[in-house]
């Protein structure tokens, strides 16, 4: 229910404009007949919306408003008088009355042009505090984001950058305004992020992440990636937002492990033994480098029926013997398993243990070639 302060110094109008305004329950007003008992009441409630006659005794309706405006800040405030002066309204306006309505007519048409003044004051009261919420929490978000925040212009200048720019690359948010982002990408890199961003621009969705090197305050530089959405078409941008991370110890990271996957290859092949694991709940056997040689396939998965279709019919056991899930509580299951080793080359005999881990719900099995099985 929306709450309303009327204030005037006819008690005949204050009854008259209550009766109008509470008749469809959606309005509560409460009447006061001085500015001054006004402000009193003002120190003990809320109210969504203060109406005020001008002309009233001791205090008129623009000090009464000039009081409020100081204490309360923007209180809606509809000054509803029959002073019909222009340098009234002028003075209204300038001192921050939302409405002006005079009073003087049909009371219904008046009552109801005021409900419908308070009701759209409300509207507008509530629509902008959910704005300024909203701006609040974005800036909140903004600021603590650990992802750089750019925004460019069509010529690819920065408009504007997050402050979560500083702890990342070194640099003060405010002093790379009208700067050019490809300034701070690394030289071998400039040619591909430009040709990117530009066909980023292009496009009203987001692009897909692009990596490259940018460099810090120091000189020094880090894997960033970059999200880019076009809104060259948004009036007040006309330009894209960027969206960064720093990517650089992810990027270690995956170089550390390509390397210790290249080693392992490596380790397989040399020592002819490779790795399995089984997956009952998908049905896929995915194979390390060193099991696809062992078994003579390029595939990195494939389903039981196709693993043992590498194996030599009833030549020694078969695949299904070792994928079980179950635990039978005598230790891992060994199986020889016979392969053909290549055209007129004769068998080769593989030697496989698999390990039910029932946590994971996989089974691991290691594979390795038998000595002199050629």
């Amino acid at each position: 229910m929306i709450s309303v302060l009327y204030v005037d110094d006819e008690p005949g109008l204050l009854e008259l404009g209550k009766q109008f305004l509470e008749r469809t329950n959606e309005i509560r007003v409460e009447t006061i007949n001085s500015a001054s008992q006004g402000l009193d009441q003002l120190d003990l409630r809320y109210y969504d919306v203060i109406v005020s006659d001008y002309q009233m005794p001791h205090m008129d309706g623009i000090e009464f408003l000039k009081r409020i405006r100081d204490t309360k800040g923007n209180m809606p405030f509809i000054l509803f008088t029959g002073r019909g002066r222009e340098e009234v309204v002028i003075e209204a306006i300038n001192n921050g009355a939302d409405f002006y309505l005079q009073k003087g007519g049909d009371p219904r048409s008046q009552f109801a042009e005021l409900a419908h003044k308070i009701r759209q004051l409300v509207r507008r009261t509530h629509a902008e505090g959910m704005l300024s919420q909203n701006e609040n929490l974005l800036q909140t978000l903004i600021r603590y984001s650990d992802e750089i925040i750019t925004l460019l212009n069509k010529d690819g200048r920065i408009v504007y950058a997050s402050p979560s720019i500083a702890p990342i690359l070194g640099y003060d948010a405010d002093s790379l305004t009208g700067e050019l982002q490809f300034e701070y990408v690394h030289p071998e890199d400039r040619e591909f992020v430009e040709s990117e961003f530009s066909r980023a621009y292009q496009m009203s969705y987001g692009h897909y992440p692009l990596q490259y090197r940018l460099r810090k305050s120091d000189g020094t530089y880090i894997f960033a990636e970059s999200v880019i959405t076009s809104m060259l078409d948004v009036p007040a941008i006309q330009g894209a937002i960027i969206v960064t991370r720093d990517v650089t110890a992810w990027k270690m990271r995956e170089d550390i492990l390509r390397s210790e996957i290249g080693d392992l290859n490596h380790a397989e092949l040399t020592n002819r033994t490779g790795y399995c694991t089984y997956n009952p709940a998908t049905g896929v056997v995915r194979l390390s480098k060193g099991a696809q040689r062992l078994f003579g396939t390029r595939a990195d998965t494939c389903t039981p029926g196709e693993l043992e279709k590498t194996l030599i019919p009833g030549s020694g056991g078969a695949i299904s013997g070792i994928l079980s899930l179950q635990d039978t509580g005598a230790g891992p299951r060994e199986s020889e398993l016979h392969v053909a080793a290549g055209q007129g080359a004769g068998t080769t005999s593989l030697r496989a243990v698999s390990v039910p881990d029932r946590e994971n719900n996989i089974v691991f099995i290691s594979v390795r070639e038998e000595r002199g099985s050629r």
